[in-house]
């Protein structure tokens, strides 16, 4: 039943009329390759034991099902079959999206598809979303984590939720205090993290920084650099009343920054381009810290005003 079909176009209709029968889809039921185990973690099969026993029983729940539709993507039956997945998605879209992660889909419109699906488990449009991300860690935790980069990266106004999300699911400590040599290619998402993570109390920033410099040296020089240009840009446009909605750092996040920059030894070159954005810096910071009193003394006075 999951072999392609000489006729796509029959094949996406037999699926479609198969899964809408109440009658015929437990016998869709995929017991070779599901998507969701019966016992992926027992306590937290204890704590969502309802919401397992009815996923399990789902004709949705098969790796099988949904690596077949997307091939027939592919086909000449394909926007048909992009509609069977959307039906999908509109009945478990649990299983459909871990499905498609477990899968490493490549397809781009499969990519996007997941990609917004995420998005939306994050933004907890979707029910189940504190098992869906539970499950996603268990199943693929490294894409996972590299999607939550993408996303924060197209829109930075992700970076708490996922930080929510990270926090929850206890992966937050891993991500930011032992850092792996091979995440320097994630840097500017992990230093995003420690920073509102320092807002929450989860770390101290002034220490957390200069020790990920100790700890990975030379190999986040660049990034550190590129990190520091690309707030500077944000803080500039900010003070040209170009509002982009995307989160500058604090002047004490870009002092401690600087501060740990300069205590290394780096080439001609880098030190000449960390002169350059220190210049900048500079520029900006006393209109930036007018900014940051100004936003204190409203909150305070809010608060009293709550009193």
């Amino acid at each position: 039943m999951y072999e392609i079909w000489p006729d796509p176009q029959a094949q996406v209709s037999f699926l479609r009329s198969a899964l809408c029968l109440a009658k015929l889809a437990p016998h869709l039921v995929d017991k070779h390759m599901p998507v969701v185990l019966p016992d992926p973690l027992e306590t937290l099969y204890q704590v969502y034991h309802s919401e397992f026993a009815r996923l399990i029983a789902s004709p949705w729940n098969s790796l099988s099902l949904v690596l077949v539709i997307s091939h027939l993507l592919d086909s000449k039956a394909s926007d048909d079959a992009r509609a069977l997945l959307d039906y999908g998605i509109s009945r478990e879209p649990l299983l459909v999206t871990l499905a498609l992660a477990r899968l490493k889909v490549q397809h781009p419109r499969l990519q996007a598809l997941l990609q917004h699906n995420v998005a939306r488990f994050l933004r907890r449009e979707f029910s189940s979303a504190s098992l869906f991300f539970e499950l996603f860690r268990l199943c693929e935790k490294k894409v996972m984590v590299a999607f939550f980069c993408n996303l924060q990266r197209k829109d930075p106004s992700f970076s708490r939720r996922i930080l929510g999300v990270l926090i929850d699911l206890g992966v937050i400590n891993e991500l930011l205090l032992l850092p792996k040599r091979e995440d320097i290619m994630m840097l500017d998402f992990i230093v995003e993290l420690a920073v509102f993570a320092a807002r929450r109390g989860y770390l101290a920033f002034v220490t957390w920084f200069p020790g990920l410099l100790a700890e990975l040296g030379s190999d986040m020089l660049h990034a550190s650099l590129e990190i520091l240009h690309a707030k500077l840009q944000l803080e500039a446009a900010r003070q040209r009343g170009e509002d982009s909605g995307t989160s500058a750092y604090s002047s004490a996040e870009l002092t401690i920054m600087f501060k740990a920059l300069g205590a290394i030894s780096m080439s001609p070159n880098n030190a000449a381009n960390l002169k350059a954005l220190y210049a900048q810096y500079l520029e900006l910071v006393a209109e930036l810290e007018l900014a940051e009193n100004e936003h204190s003394a409203d909150e305070g006075r809010i608060e009293k005003e709550a009193e």
